[in-house]
């Protein structure tokens, strides 16, 4: 063993940088601070003592949907690495090639945390300090002295501070969740890798390699005879250990939906995914992570050896394999017993299986051959028996597959942002020589217009019918989107351009109309040209998107971005963006070459024809920062600022899905999805292969059959202009701006983001084998579009339900009022009762009204007097819900408004993607929501929930006892039964969907609250009955502490109570009762037993005061709209 180097030589102390997000976080700190330091004192959340609580800060006031240790403690996947100054910890999955990859860094002479350096043998597993060793004589490999694979190791590695000493460079662990939340902090944050491996084939082998590894703790001697489908039915069998793990939930914890959201948000936005079956591929990406030189004699030599550079004479052993089989062929450095040869059975060749078996010749060299090759399918019963019991997990893996695609791109940029440092440098350099943008200055968000805002559909809303949206190609010139838009006729797709408007293709011009101009090719076009701004004009004239009916349209496609989204679309009808982006200078220079040649053009110049690049590059020539320009409506006269940039990159972040000429083949993918493009079909397949693998240039595609149109020539090859040469410092200056915002579309986090926001367009495809009822769950649903898209939402919630940003539509739409006991419920239906409006309540089934046995929906008058109507179902109880369900409620269109107490049940059955609903909600603070109901039950003997034990029970008797109300918000939304244990997963889930999809109510607001309620309910607050009603309950001034009282609701765990003939009284059963406030034992006792529901609360609080400025916005819209068509009224009265 060689000399020990102490702590004190650890490297140079890493060189803090505050960044622009660093600073928008510690804005959003100080908000947090501000609402919610009172949350510090709920001592129930942490889940290890003598730790600051994280929960007092930003990340309680904030969106975040991560657990409050990975939120602060470690750096995000877009953030930069930086290799001197963090520390990466690499989860250790059994069986899915850590080990593999712990040997290849300690080849690399990496300093490592692992189990060796706290092993009594080399004697410092008990010094007090860190120390770095070499545990074996000549390998030339360190460690430090902790074990930090275990949660004791973890803790002895924390108390020493290993990150805070800045000495090791890799930390294995198996404990993700305990390292990161105890090893990390906001000062010394971390990077986490890991390797995963197919759910299947990881615990298949976890199965035969603990069948004979006599050397592990985890030896299982009783498994050496059984089969894998004994196993796999094991009562103790280990199931969903990647979510468990991530989530910090041991074994004999439950995992459901809300810790695969949660999961797979972690590792979307704090893992490097690799990938077993891509070992080549996800080393070369750590690498990156990690700074190593790759180059260097040494990495060279490990790489070789490990089989992960791949000489041109040997086939790479490992690329398939991992930490399997293929660890035993290599030269050194691998531990033999830790990988297994285990048989994998598939139905292909069950021949070659059959013979080994017969032979007695398993071990043989050819039947370990096929073995090595050979995986578990689905469809074998052993797969489906494996994935069976990891549900969770199999999901989790298929979106980690996905994300290893996304991540290709940041990754790769880390890299490249060193290797094109000089092309940076160029571009800052023009950027300050102008003295546009002022030193570090970062472009943030802007506020866009409203014709922008409300004409185009933001990139992840939920998709509309063709009536409601159209798909708008912004075609950037030589950009690649003439080839695209043949792509689309070649399959058949109709189009609007400026095809459609030249004269020679006969057309009725009087209305819209389809005409196909080619007799060889089955792209259609309508007549009309929507490129240029008289185009446009005219077709909206005519009837272009607003004639009923409107023949069939594929997409539009134009350059006049600003000009066709404010005349074409409208709120009723958005465009849904999206657009194929190239480097600027490429572009220009392009588009110089072609208009040397393109005499057809309006815009060819002659004396180009000889001029040379060069000369052409020194000025600008009438079209600089086309982009820029473009999308904020400016034209060449018009001097940009830094506001038009800023505003541009806000409307290419929310309105369009991108896609890159350079990555044109990924591009096309995207759209096809986009656009609902099967591309199984031949035809379809027939064209994609045409016209991609070109990098956007048709020329390359010798076959192609030509669009007899003007642009036919619209491509070919030309030179490239030389990096650093004058004419490339030239067209940088005069196009910087549109070069920024390439820079910032290229972005990896932007482009990721944008990418996938445009999966959740699309609906559930398929549900999984596994499902026990058939019902779309998030845990039984695989390879569907779900999965693929970042949604933190329940699937009911992401599907079913409209967005708070979604404009209200009373006539289509069906309301849902989460009735929360005690929280105002009964007094806002007892309102909309005297509105004269329909409601689903429990008196819908009273026997008394003969209803409650009907097949068919029937809508009546229970009271005779009153206005009010309801529907014979009980949308109160869970088999009400479902016989509404049954006779298709929602889609009758028959009730103005739903009221259930079961918001997750109630949604995911009556609402469907074709008829969605919309959710409001009043909420109480939870401490007075459970007095009152405490009170209430202590006297309401005719509510089935009376409590008679109560009736001598003081609140703090009752408070000290548990009962199955606590955190009764987050348990209702995420859908969990009040006796299940609810935790911060539920509480990150549970802060989304009432962000996103809830229009919140607060019983302290209760008249705003109603107002709110009547913009999205299209109540007319100037009517008189509607006046009456609302005075009846808000026209006199009442004193704040009695006012929450009076406006109590009846039931305490969903019971309406007996339905009186006075059933529009206000309030008949509220009941006062003693004020429970802060510094009481009561109110203490209370709040840490609702802890979740507190904080929830506390968040409501700032989203009613975020969303007052949306519903007023909505209530002006609501006005323009009622008195354009009162105006309308009244100009047909006079035409008469």
């Amino acid at each position: 063993m060689l000399p020990t180097t102490r702590s004190q030589s650890r490297r140079e102390e890493p060189r803090r940088q505050v960044t622009g997000e660093r600073g928008r976080v510690f804005a959003a700190v100080i908000l947090g601070f501000c609402v919610l330091s009172f949350i510090d004192t709920f001592h129930t959340l942490e889940p290890y003592s003598g730790r600051r609580s994280l929960l007092s800060s930003a990340y309680l006031a904030t969106t975040s949907t991560l657990l409050p240790w990975a939120h602060h403690y470690l750096a995000d996947v877009s953030d930069a690495p930086d290799p001197d100054g963090e520390t990466a910890l690499f989860w250790h999955i059994p069986k899915s090639g850590g080990t593999t990859a712990k040997r290849l860094y300690q080849c690399m002479g990496k300093t490592l945390a692992h189990r060796v350096g706290a092993d009594p043998r080399f004697g410092h597993d008990q010094e007090n300090e860190i120390v770095v060793f070499e545990p074996h004589e000549g390998k030339d490999w360190k460690v430090v002295n902790v074990d930090t694979t275990i949660k004791p190791g973890i803790l002895r590695a924390k108390e020493l501070g290993l990150v805070q000493s800045h000495t090791t460079d890799l930390i294995f662990t198996m404990e993700p969740a305990f390292a990161g939340e105890q090893l990390y902090d906001e000062d010394n944050k971390g990077r986490f890798l890991a390797l995963f491996r197919h759910p299947v084939d990881r615990a298949s082998s976890m199965f035969f390699y603990l069948q004979k590894a006599t050397w592990e703790k985890t030896y299982r001697p009783e498994w050496a005879d059984m089969t894998v489908m004994e196993w796999a039915n094991l009562k103790n069998f280990e199931s969903d250990y990647m979510v468990r793990k991530l989530v910090g939930k041991k074994f004999g914890d439950s995992v459901d939906e809300m810790d695969l959201i949660i999961a797979k948000e972690l590792v979307r936005q704090r893992f490097i995914v690799g990938l077993m079956d891509e070992m080549v591929e996800s080393i070369r990406r750590f690498n990156i992570v990690l700074g190593v030189d790759e180059s260097s004699e040494r990495s060279q030599q490990c790489m070789e050896d490990f089989g992960l550079l791949a000489p041109e004479d040997v086939t790479p052993a490992i690329s398939a394999v991992g930490e399997g089989s293929g660890e035993e062929s290599k030269t050194h450095a691998t531990d033999k017993k830790n990988s297994n040869k285990h048989p994998k059975v598939s139905l292909l060749i069950v021949y070659a299986l059959l013979t080994c078996y017969l032979c007695h010749a398993r071990d043989s060299p050819l039947c370990r051959l096929y073995y090595l090759h050979l995986q578990f399918v689905q469809g074998d019963p052993e797969f489906d028996a494996i994935a069976a019991r990891n549900p969770l997990d199999m999901v989790l893996f298929s979106y980690i597959l996905q994300l290893f695609e996304d991540q290709k791109l940041i990754i790769d940029s880390y890299f490249l942002d060193a290797e094109d440092e000089e092309d940076e440098t160029t571009i800052d350099e023009v950027a300050n020589e102008l003295a546009l943008l002022p030193p570090g200055a970062d472009v943030g968000t802007s506020r866009l217009p409203s014709e922008i805002q409300d004409n185009l559909a933001n990139v992840n809303d939920p998709a509309q019918d063709k009536g409601s949206e159209t798909p708008f190609f912004w075609h950037i010139p030589k950009s690649g989107g003439t080839t695209l838009q043949r792509m689309y006729f070649c399959m058949g797709f109709t189009l609007a351009n400026e095809v459609g408007g030249n004269s020679k293709f006969d057309s009725d011009r009087s209305k819209i109309d389809v005409i196909s101009p080619w007799s060889d090719n089955p792209g259609k076009v309508i007549n009309v040209d929507v490129t240029s701004q008289e185009g446009i004009t005219e077709a909206k004239n005519r009837g272009f998107l607003t004639q009923t009916p409107h023949p069939h349209l594929d997409l539009v496609s134009s350059q006049e971005f600003k000009f066709a989204a404010t005349t074409l679309f409208s709120p009723e009808h958005n465009g849904r963006m999206f657009a194929l982006f190239r480097h600027p200078i490429d572009r220009a220079v392009s588009k110089f070459y072609y208009l040397q040649k393109a005499t057809w053009e309006s815009t060819y110049k002659e004396r180009w024809k000889t001029m040379t690049l060069e000369k052409w590059a020194e000025k600008d020539r009438g079209e600089n920062n086309w982009m820029v320009r473009m999308l904020v409506g400016k034209d060449n006269r018009a001097v940009l600022t830094t506001e038009d940039l800023e505003l541009a990159k806000e409307i290419v972040r929310t309105k369009f899905v991108v896609g890159l000429m350079d990555s044109f083949d990924e591009s096309v993918h995207r759209f096809n999805v986009f656009l609902g493009v099967d591309e199984s079909d031949a035809v379809n397949q027939e064209c994609i292969g045409q016209f991609t693998s070109s990098g956007g240039d048709s020329h390359a595609s010798a076959n192609r059959k030509v669009i007899e149109t003007k642009n036919q020539w619209n491509s070919y090859a030309h030179p490239d202009v030389e990096y650093g040469s004058p004419a490339w410092v030239s067209l940088s200056k005069i196009n910087f701006f549109d070069i920024l915002l390439y820079r910032y579309v290229l972005e990896p986090i932007v482009y990721t983001l944008i990418g996938l926001a445009f999966w959740t367009f699309l609906d559930l495809q398929a549900v999984s084998k596994y499902s026990d009822n058939g019902r779309r769950t998030l845990a039984t649903t695989t390879n569907i579009s779900y999965l693929k898209s970042e949604s933190t939402l329940l699937p009911w919630a992401h599907y079913n339900l409209r967005s708070v940003k979604e404009r209200p539509d009373p006539s289509s739409e069906t309301a849902l009022f989460w009735h929360i006991p005690k929280s105002g419920g009964t007094t806002a239906k007892q309102i909309y009762q005297c509105m004269g409006k329909t409601l689903t309540i429990r008196i819908g089934v009273d026997p008394r009204y003969g209803h409650d046995q009907s097949d068919e929906l029937v809508v009546f008058k229970p009271i005779e007097g009153n206005d009010w109507k309801t529907v014979n179902v009980d949308t109160v109880s869970e088999k009400g819900i479902l016989r509404a369900e049954e006779m298709g409620l929602v889609a009758s269109g028959k009730a103005d408004i739903i009221f259930a107490m079961d918001v997750n049940f109630a949604s995911s059955h009556l609402f469907d993607r074709l008829n969605k609903g919309r959710i409001l909600s009043i909420f109480r603070h939870p401490v007075d929501r459970l007095a009152s109901k405490f009170y209430y039950l202590q006297s309401a003997t005719w509510e089935r929930t009376y409590r008679p034990e109560w009736a001598d029970m003081s609140i703090l008797e009752w408070a000290e006892k548990h009962n199955f109300d606590e955190n009764f918000l987050v348990k209702k939304i995420v859908g969990k039964k009040l006796t299940d244990d609810a935790g911060m997963a539920d509480l990150i889930i549970a802060k989304e969907i009432v962000r996103r999809r809830f229009i919140v109510g607060l019983l302290d607001e209760m008249e705003e609250s109603v107002h709110r309620f009547n913009v999205m309910l299209g109540v007319n607050e100037s009517d008189e009955k509607t006046k009456e009603c609302m005075n009846e309950v808000f026209g006199t001034t009442k004193d704040e502490s009695d006012k929450s009282d009076e406006v109590d609701s009846v039931e305490a765990q969903g019971d309406e109570g007996d339905e009186k003939d006075n059933a529009v009284e206000i309030n008949t059963n509220s009941n006062k009762h003693p004020k429970i406030v802060e510094g009481m034992p009561e109110y203490k006792l209370m709040a840490e037993r609702n802890s979740l529901d507190m904080i929830l609360y506390e968040y409501i609080r700032l989203l009613f005061q975020e969303q007052k400025s949306v519903i007023n916005r909505y209530a002006r819209e609501a006005l323009v709209q009622q008195h354009a068509l009162t105006t309308n009224v009244q100009r047909k009265r006079q035409l008469r």
